[in-house]
């Protein structure tokens, strides 16, 4: 983008597509041909609340396209799939169409379509939780144990870019409930530590997660993103990862590492990067490890998870 909108054209586009989203579920289709307009001008739709305006004339802010684009995926995923009425006209609230849009196939589209017109949101969300096929936990014993639990989250103005956006339009995400369920006590060795990685809004809950399977707090690293994503109460670009310990759970290498770790995120949806396992692997060389909810395998660690 060579020019950075001012607050006048970002509120003047806040207000514009307010307007058209008056009757959402009516016009959401002349809405995406408006939003392909307004970013072939170079004009960026302002799609949630109106700090957005504001927020889009900060010249520090690399805003792309990911914002118009949440809204044409929608439309391309649904007219892949042969499940565009001639009228143009889908009566179903954007939310749930968002919920069901991973798991939208030309063969189960017409069913998945009448489940999100008929079904809340939450109950859309339940039922696939409920289909997920979690794969049982391993018998051996784990000195050090990394996890990236899949956090629910309530996904207002939900984002369905290809790879940043809602949570569950990437993976199944688990209740608060089933996470501090797992038996993952029974894989810790009696000293032991924990690595889990969570966001600023899940803090709350994140303790009795970490109390149910054993382990104390000690402290945590954070991760700055340097890209902004946007958030409710402020422009949010860091995650934390906290850890905690069971027994005696001391680095066996007395290396420290700087708390703040300042690394680039990439495009791809909650993907960690791999300079905190290197943190890891320095800190506890000889340790049997553990990766829960882990995405693909890695030398000297273990792995459970359905993404595997």
């Amino acid at each position: 983008m060579s020019d950075i909108i001012n607050a006048d054209q970002a509120h003047e586009n806040y207000v514009y597509i307010s307007k058209l989203r008056k009757d959402i579920s009516n016009g959401f289709w002349m809405l995406v041909g408006e939003l392909k307009k307004c970013r072939d001008n170079r004009y960026w739709a302002v799609l949630g609340n109106q700090t957005w305006a504001s927020y889009l004339a900060q010249p520090e802010i690399d805003f792309n396209e990911h914002t118009v684009d949440n809204w044409i995926t929608i439309y391309n995923r649904i007219k892949e799939c042969h499940l565009l009425p001639p009228e143009g006209v889908i009566d179903i609230d954007i939310s749930k169409l968002a919920v069901v849009l991973p798991h939208l196939t030309p063969e189960n589209g017409e069913e998945l379509l009448q489940k999100a017109k008929n079904l809340s949101r939450s109950d859309l969300r339940e039922e696939f939780r409920q289909k997920r096929a979690t794969p049982e936990l391993p018998e051996g014993k784990y000195n050090v144990i990394y996890a990236d639990p899949p956090w629910p989250y309530e996904e207002h103005g939900v984002s369905v870019s290809e790879n940043y956006g809602g949570a569950t339009q990437h993976y199944p995400t688990m209740t608060i409930e089933q996470i501090r369920d797992l038996p993952v006590k029974d894989l810790a060795t009696d000293n032991s530590t924990l690595f889990i990685w969570v966001t600023s809004p899940k803090l709350n809950q994140v303790w009795e997660i970490i109390n149910s399977w054993g382990f104390e707090y000690k402290t945590s690293f954070v991760w700055d993103k340097v890209k902004h994503n946007f958030g409710y109460y402020n422009s949010v670009r860091h995650e934390l990862l906290l850890v905690c310990g069971r027994g005696s759970s001391t680095p066996e290498i007395a290396e420290l590492f700087d708390s703040v770790q300042t690394i680039e995120r990439t495009e791809k949806h909650s993907e960690k990067p791999e300079e905190f396992r290197k943190i890891i692997e320095t800190l506890y060389p000889s340790a049997k490890k553990i990766e829960l909810f882990a995405r693909e395998k890695h030398e000297g660690w273990e792995v459970w998870g359905d993404e595997v």
